[in-house]
């Protein structure tokens, strides 16, 4: 009942508790590194031979002092999956998709999920800094959801003193 008045005069302490829940939690707590990286000058057929054997069907692309580059999916060598003639012309540097959407290592889950809210990706690259964008992980949309289910459970036992 108290709640439900304090809400009605704008005050939501549900919110603010889920806030705080959020913002709690760091990506670097999360984040994942099993991920196959290439460099920009990757050749085309590694790069087809990768994407065709990669369970996530994407590539982060690095640049020789390991920044964030781009990614590379699937749907962006449509023009060259079939054409081996060209393989040894064109690098992952020149058929990824630069300055990719990214977080940074301090960004919290409240950030995490407006990004992959807006994107509408499944994935995002996670950088040490905006600085340098060294390339560090990824976390998932899966991920950043259970993390913060799970967080709000583990507190709402501490709160109940379970």
């Amino acid at each position: 009942f108290f709640s439900i008045q304090l809400k009605k005069q704008g005050i939501d302490l549900r919110n603010d508790y889920e806030t705080e829940v959020m913002h709690a939690i760091h990506l670097k707590q999360l984040m994942k590194t099993d991920i196959e990286l290439v460099s920009t000058n990757t050749n085309l057929q590694t790069v087809r031979f990768m994407l065709q054997n990669s369970y996530n069907r994407e590539l982060f692309v690095l640049r020789n002092d390991g920044s964030l580059y781009g990614t590379i999916s699937l749907g962006d060598l449509c023009e060259f999956a079939f054409d081996s003639t060209i393989d040894d012309l064109l690098f992952a540097g020149d058929v990824a998709q630069p300055q990719p959407i990214m977080l940074c290592e301090d960004d919290n889950l409240e950030v995490a999920l407006k990004v992959l809210s807006e994107s509408e990706l499944g994935r995002i690259a996670v950088v040490k800094n905006f600085d340098n964008l060294a390339f560090i992980g990824y976390v998932t949309r899966a991920d950043v959801l259970v993390a913060y289910n799970k967080a709000l459970l583990e507190s709402r036992h501490e709160e109940h003193g379970n």
